[in-house]
């Protein structure tokens, strides 16, 4: 059998090829230095799954342009909000200039939340997936997706495992590893995902979307933290305490760079790194990811990079913002970014001082 295959999805925004590039070498220096008995060079293979180029062909189809993008968004109940859209998606894409700010990291967040552009986005992705493990034999494979794409992977599985034969010729995938995970915040239904999502890890091949499941955010990940992924009993008949979860939070201060959004940023944790290692598994039943102790030697070394001291009163105004919200809607979201544009500006000149 073929490598284990691990499929990469990105997040929001416009992505040039080896895009992961940075985040999979920082995950592979962690897993040898915590001990992961495998080699993530040698037993597995990383394969992007880039999707941005969609929304072009979206738009170029229904002869939609910026302008009418703009509309659009106006329509619905966003237009008054561009400004702040506009600093806090430059904030966790990097720099994006005006038109590609329109056409690739607002529109395509809001294209699929809010249109038929999710269906063509779903399909592409089990198309990739299903042509790429049958051309490698079927072998093992999971998933790491990051911000919008833990919400695309979400919809696509929830497609893929109610098909029975999908089960039966590729499996389930071994680890859904959601970093910076939105799918709660980008949900059609909040109120009903948890009841009807079949995307939740269970052993039993007929049950779940994989075998185990992690869930990794940063506390001052505004796209985290407005409206959590947090299980409740109802999600895979308590999913989240059948042993095949990992909640990974990271620490408040935690952080190594100025984007707590950034895919790298999340992946260079050594806590985030050894909790996909066990999720991916070992080959060996009982065999363990990572040695406890090289685990908390690596997070030393980690903390002596991070640039807590100088962020800290941007951490105390986040963690304010936090606990004053009670979002329940994707559109209560929308309004409280009004908020986080202080957030954005306040966190760039702490960095400077």
């Amino acid at each position: 059998m073929g490598k284990h295959v691990i499929f990469l999805l990105h997040g929001m925004g416009t992505h040039t090829e080896d895009w992961s590039n940075k985040a999979i070498k920082e995950f592979k220096a962690n897993a040898r230095a915590i001990g992961y008995p495998m080699s993530l060079t040698d037993d597995f293979e990383f394969v992007e799954i880039s999707y941005d180029h969609l929304f072009l062909d979206y738009i170029n189809a229904h002869n939609k342009n910026a302008e009418q993008i703009t509309t659009f968004m106006t329509t619905a109940q966003i237009g008054a909000m561009k400004s702040v859209f506009r600093g806090l998606f430059e904030y966790a894409t990097g720099s994006l200039d005006n038109e590609e700010f329109v056409t690739s990291a607002l529109g395509d967040v809001f294209l699929y939340r809010l249109s038929d552009y999710a269906n063509v986005v779903r399909t592409y992705i089990l198309q990739v997936i299903t042509a790429t493990l049958n051309v490698r034999g079927k072998p093992p494979w999971s998933v790491i997706a990051h911000s919008m794409g833990t919400r695309v992977i979400h919809d696509a599985m929830d497609e893929f495992t109610a098909d029975v034969t999908n089960r039966n010729v590729f499996g389930k995938p071994v680890a859904l590893a959601m970093v910076a995970n939105v799918t709660h915040l980008l949900a059609y239904n909040p109120s009903t995902l948890w009841r009807k999502t079949r995307v939740f890890p269970a052993k039993a091949p007929s049950k779940g979307a994989c075998l185990r499941y992690v869930n990794a955010l940063h506390p001052a990940d505004p796209f985290t933290w407005i409206r959590e992924f947090d299980p409740v009993p109802e999600w895979g008949n308590n999913a989240e305490f059948s042993g095949r979860y990992r909640n990974t939070q990271i620490g408040f201060k935690e952080l190594t760079r100025g984007n707590s959004h950034s895919f790298t940023g999340y992946l260079e944790h050594p806590r985030v790194a050894a909790d996909i290692c066990w999720a991916l598994g070992t080959g060996n039943t009982g065999e363990p990811a990572f040695d406890d102790e090289k685990l908390t030697n690596r997070l030393k070394t980690y903390s002596n990079r991070t640039i807590s001291e100088n962020a800290e009163k941007t951490w105390k105004m986040a963690k304010k913002l936090k606990q004053e919200r009670d979002l329940t809607s994707f559109w209560e979201f929308v309004r409280a970014l009004n908020d986080f544009e202080s957030f954005i500006q306040k966190f760039s000149e702490s960095l400077t001082d």
